[in-house]
């Protein structure tokens, strides 16, 4: 009883933290994975799409810093940042902004959904032009699959009835020719 209490406190102490925060000026709109999953053995890009509400995100020298937490079996390399300005007078302000990332998957990697967190640190610019750095914590959701297999079992299927077919049309052939080649050789197989 002492530990749900516990649990109940640090929720409710969680939410009103977060009520309080201000709301961050970047919103993660858009997630979208080449082929909708990773294999094990394999690799993917995600390409994560940025919306600026009420502000502007700064696309200078410091460009803006990803990390991901560690997840067992999954490599993440950030790509490519780019940013869509605001209009040609912006000098450096954009509304929009879009992050590539690399996923790679080692065989041990477990099967199933994951979930890739990370933090997004970035200035911002709001409409006055004050300078302020923020960040925002992001989550991607994937799905690894088992490794792909480089066998097309359709094919693997008709060489194995191909090889069958073979065999059965040369068994006639073989018993001609024995049924003939013994009584000139003189020398037919015993049972």
């Amino acid at each position: 009883m002492k530990h749900l209490i516990l649990v109940i406190a640090i929720l409710t102490a969680a939410a009103q933290l977060q009520a309080q925060q201000p709301a961050s000026c970047l919103e993660l709109k858009k997630i979208r994975i080449d082929h909708h999953l990773l294999h094990q053995q394999g690799e993917t890009q995600a390409e994560l799409t940025f919306k600026a509400r009420r502000c502007s995100v700064l696309q200078g020298p410091e460009k803006p810093d990803l990390a991901f937490a560690s997840e067992p079996g999954i490599s993440v390399q950030v790509r490519e940042v780019t940013f869509i300005p605001v209009d040609d007078r912006s000098s450096g302000r954009a509304k929009e902004m879009r992050v590539s990332v690399r996923l790679v998957a080692s065989p041990e990697t477990l099967v199933g959904e994951h979930q890739l967190h990370g933090i997004m640190k970035y200035q911002i610019a709001n409409s006055a032009g004050d300078v302020t750095p923020e960040s925002l914590a992001i989550s991607i959701p994937f799905k690894v699959a088992p490794p792909k297999s480089d066998k097309n079992e359709f094919v693997e299927g008709l060489k194995t009835t191909g090889l069958v077919l073979a065999e059965i049309a040369a068994a006639p052939v073989f018993l001609v020719f024995m049924m003939i080649w013994c009584p000139i050789s003189g020398e037919c197989p015993t049972c």
